[in-house]
């Protein structure tokens, strides 16, 4: 069997790109929006034909700079130094096109809203080079608790709004994504309302002509009051939405729902480990082939993607066809990490086979399948000396031959 593979192997460029590092930023005086450092605010994630953003979830901001507990907080959850070394991580080393903030923003206290953790996770947001144009955040059920209103979320929030939707192209096609509110203020259960769905119907009508459409929302799972969100029958699929993405329950998953790949992220806050950071996830749409991996934010090596060939799992009404390979296929992989990285791809029993780095984060080679025997197979993409070849990270995907 045969396979050609580019052996060429270039560095990885991930130095921090801005002057301050996410590491040195000491929590800022004062209670003003502005970046105390020089941001360099253009995604690198953008080429031609691909680009990556991030979804993130349940922040749950409780502790304030210092690290003094908020007032009237219920319990210690996310704290601003953690929230700060993470965003700027995200934003320095995986540099996305945007990020999503899939709400939960902050905890909240006993019977009320806590305007501290508000000025901290703002600060945060603000002080890891991020802003409305590239970070849209919307409400959680923590973000309206103990309150009649969502007014402290709207003055508040990066975004200013409930309901939101922004547009990407390229050359490959348009992309269009929208977030809509599922919270209601003093409750816990996630609302889909008469209006909330004519305003997502009207949006993704208004879309319609996109290659993919994209929906955000904080409650991510049918219940009681979730109306017609769900199901054969719900917005959703009949509006032929390829992908929807939430949080609340504070763990992973992803499942094909009627059609939609529908994905709930882990929670970004630190677990009781205070070693161990939260999740965030990387979501890559490359040449329209769809790519998603939660990962661990700080302190786990590198985070490894493959963006393509898509992945079986992956398949949607945009791209249903994107895990057969047949003769010589490109494999793409986004290596994301402070120095430098080698990667190396598998196929089957067949490798490992060197990928050689295309740019500051993508490396890609070329495997020739015209030899397999029809059937799925299992590509891995591998970092290399980390530990023992079973721990270095690692993402699989199954294609069909």
């Amino acid at each position: 069997m045969k396979n050609i593979c580019v052996v060429t192997l270039l560095g990885l460029l991930a130095a921090l790109q801005s002057s301050c590092g996410y590491e040195e930023l000491e929590p800022p005086a004062g209670q003003d929006y502005e970046a105390d450092c020089l941001c360099d605010s253009e995604s690198k994630s953008a080429s031609p034909d691909h680009f990556w953003f991030v979804q993130i979830t349940d922040i749950e901001q409780t502790r304030l700079s210092g690290s003094e507990i908020a007032p009237f907080a219920i319990r210690e959850r996310g704290d601003y130094e953690t929230s700060l070394r993470q965003l700027r991580y995200i934003h320095d080393v995986v540099s996305p096109q945007f990020v999503a903030a899939t709400g939960d923003l902050v905890y909240g206290g006993i019977l009320t809203q806590v305007p501290e953790q508000w000025e901290d996770y703002r600060m945060a947001v603000t002080h890891s080079c991020f802003d409305a144009g590239n970070f849209h955040d919307m409400p959680g059920n923590h973000d309206v608790m103990f309150t009649d209103d969502f007014d402290l979320y709207l003055a508040k929030s990066v975004s200013g709004k409930t309901h939101d939707a922004w547009t990407y192209e390229n050359e490959f096609g348009r992309f269009a994504f929208i977030s809509f509110n599922t919270s209601r203020p003093g409750k816990v259960d996630g609302y889909f309302s008469a209006e909330e769905s004519d305003w997502l119907t009207g949006r993704l009508e208004q879309y319609r002509d996109y290659d993919m459409r994209v929906v955000f929302a904080h409650h991510s799972a049918p219940g009681p009051h979730m109306g017609d969100l769900f199901g054969p029958d719900g917005v959703l699929a009949s509006n032929d939405v390829q992908a929807f993405f939430g949080g609340h329950i504070h763990k992973d998953s992803a499942a094909n729902q009627d059609g939609t790949l529908v994905f709930q992220t882990d929670t970004t806050y630190a677990k009781d480990d205070a070693t161990v950071d939260g999740r965030f996830r990387i979501v890559s749409l490359d040449s329209g082939s769809f790519a998603t991996s939660s990962k661990w934010i700080l302190h786990h090596g590198p985070q490894v993607l493959i963006t393509y060939p898509q992945d079986r799992n992956m398949a949607n009404s945009a791209n249903p066809d994107g895990h057969l390979v047949d003769g010589i296929t490109p494999i793409r992989a986004l290596a994301f990490y402070e120095n430098d990285v080698e990667l190396s791809a598998y196929a089957g029993d067949e490798g490992p086979f060197p990928m050689q780095a295309a740019d500051d984060f993508t490396h890609e080679c070329e495997i020739d399948f015209s030899g397999f025997e029809p059937g799925f197979y299992t590509i891995r993409v591998q970092a290399q000396g980390f530990g023992p070849e079973d721990d270095n990270p690692t993402d699989a995907i199954e294609v069909r031959v």
